[in-house]
């Protein structure tokens, strides 16, 4: 960019860290530089002196020299093909110092659109004096903070004048965060409100002093944005979630939250970043508490596989803060059956001498409920584990045809349903759920199909993935489905049914050495005879 360029042709990012010509050519500036532009650009035609402009650029403990004020101006003139006798963005005043004659231009409508959080409106500069920029200081060690928490294709804007009031719920931006400075008691504070674009509800606030009679004003403005950037995240997820729990579960009303359209969803680990925040900031909430268990619980849904395979599930440690999270939020959740229900089928899984309590937590749950579909859908699996194939095939039905089709809910409660038939041996009914399973995530069949496929005549795909695991990935997979299903399965048949799939079709390629000792201890009809080399060549395994 060393050519001469025009204002017009040149658009800064909001640190003013990099400027993007219209040519598509950019050049980027050093901390120094973009400090002395976010100076000068902050007050176009404003005089700054040679020793404003040192204390904008200048570390701490760093010697001041009015000369290296000169030589700055100089190297970002020659980035920007600027000239000091025709100056297109930086006059001199000789004698005097220099002042912007450039223009920055404001943030474009469809950078906002683009955009997933927004840093603005700003306000208040007039309470930080003569130092403007300092404004531009905060938002942009804010958004150093966010930015990597984000996902890779979510983009944050520093947006001055952005107008959440102006902002369509369910269109553009998902989050606006508002900076408001004043001045109290002879320091100089800033509000930061944060808002959920989605509900137009303000979810987060806090409060800070900048440091402004040290030798670097705002300095402390990098400490307090660490702090805030994590929590303002995790909030915002609470904030949907909490949205989303009046109808769903609580699992999915969570995998909601991290839903972004057409994107996915956030993994397991960002989502565990923002509950330990939420957590280290509110570590008696039983609400939190109630959400970070129902995290440790999908932690082996979504993951379990791959824990496995790496020998990294801590099963017994995880079970145990799931048992003490739910025992003490037992009080609170009594009075809300949307999390009772959860509770139910935490205190379920765990295995500790529960069941009791948990069916009649469910129960209880389900009567008084408003989310019928989000009660109905875990009262029948917990129905089903307890051998009672009837109800829960009766009240998993409802939940599916009370839950919209392709939707997360939707899903969920497929799983489930057919979770119970393959358990009851009900195949007829359970190849009709499968089918409409299958239609609306072709992922989901190649996750699913090992396990809900014909035990005696396995489907192409599920033989097609059997063949491309190794051995140790098999072992995997079946220590998960025995983990977060067959296990909690009351009655040896229903366990049994459960893994007949996967253990006929893993057998025949491997042999019966690979079921574990102590899953194979558990489902002993399913290893009665030895297959035979016929039934081997049938599914194609050598």
């Amino acid at each position: 960019m060393n050519a001469a360029a025009e204002p017009s042709d040149v658009q800064f990012n909001p640190g003013f860290t990099e400027a993007n010509r219209s040519d598509g050519s950019s050049v980027t500036f050093t901390r120094s530089e973009a400090r002395a532009i976010a100076a000068m650009a902050a007050s176009p035609g404003r005089l700054m002196t040679r020793n404003q402009l040192l204390d904008a650029i200048s570390e701490p403990g760093s010697e001041k020299n009015d000369r290296n004020v000169d030589f700055l101006i100089n190297r970002i003139r020659r980035k920007l093909g600027d000239s000091a006798k025709n100056p297109r963005f930086i006059a001199t005043r000789y004698g005097e110092g220099y002042l912007w004659v450039g223009k920055q231009e404001p943030v474009v409508e469809d950078q906002i659109g683009d955009a997933y959080l927004i840093i603005g409106p700003v306000r208040g500069l007039g309470a930080l004096g003569d130092m403007p920029d300092l404004a531009i200081e905060v938002a942009n060690e804010l958004a150093a903070q966010i930015k990597p928490l984000l996902e890779s294709d979510q983009k944050l804007v520093i947006a001055a004048d952005f107008a959440p009031d102006n902002a369509k719920p369910g269109e553009g931006p998902a989050v606006s965060v508002d900076l408001t400075f004043f001045r109290n008691s002879g320091k100089t504070e800033c509000v930061l409100s944060a808002r959920s674009l989605r509900t137009s509800r303000i979810y987060y606030a806090t409060r800070f002093t900048l440091e402004m009679n040290t030798g670097q004003p705002g300095a402390g403005s990098a400490k307090h944005a660490k702090r805030i950037a994590p929590l303002l995240l995790a909030k915002s997820w609470h904030a949907d979630m909490d949205s989303a729990s009046d109808q769903l579960p609580l699992p999915v009303a969570m995998h909601e939250a991290g839903n972004k359209p057409d994107k996915g969803t956030i993994s397991w680990p960002e989502n565990d970043i923002r509950l330990r925040a939420l957590r280290s900031e509110h570590p008696d909430d039983p609400a939190i508490k109630m959400m970070y268990a129902t995290h440790l619980h999908t932690k082996y849904i979504t993951r379990g596989r791959e824990l496995f395979h790496q020998g990294e599930a801590t099963c017994e440690a995880d079970e145990a803060e799931i048992e003490a999270l739910v025992l003490q939020s037992l009080g609170y959740v009594q009075n809300r059956p949307e999390l009772a229900v959860v509770a139910a089928k935490l205190l379920y899984f765990v295995d500790r001498g529960y069941k009791n309590l948990a069916l009649e937590l469910a129960t209880e749950a389900l009567a008084n409920c408003g989310s019928v579909s989000s009660s109905l859908s875990i009262f029948g699996q917990l129905r089903g584990f307890v051998g009672d194939i009837g109800a829960a095939v009766e009240s998993l039905t409802q939940a599916k045809l009370l839950s919209t089709t392709g939707s997360h809910h939707h899903m969920y409660v497929m799983v489930m349903l057919c979770q119970v038939l393959m358990a009851a041996g009900r195949r007829e009914e359970l190849a009709v759920a499968r089918s409409e399973l299958y239609k609306q995530s072709s992922v989901l069949a190649v996750f699913l199909e090992p396990i809900f496929s014909d035990p005696i005549n396995p489907s192409l795909r599920a033989k097609g993935v059997t063949l491309m695991l190794s051995r140790a990935r098999a072992v995997a997979i079946l220590r998960h489905i025995f983990y977060v299903s067959a296990r909690l399965f009351e009655h040896q048949n229903h366990r049994e049914n459960v893994l007949r799939t996967p253990v006929n079709l893993f057998v025949r390629r491997f042999g019966q050495g690979i079921v574990p000792a102590d899953i194979r201890a558990t489902v002993p009809g399913l290893f009665d005879a030895e297959p035979t080399a016929s039934r081997r060549r049938k599914l194609h395994f050598k």
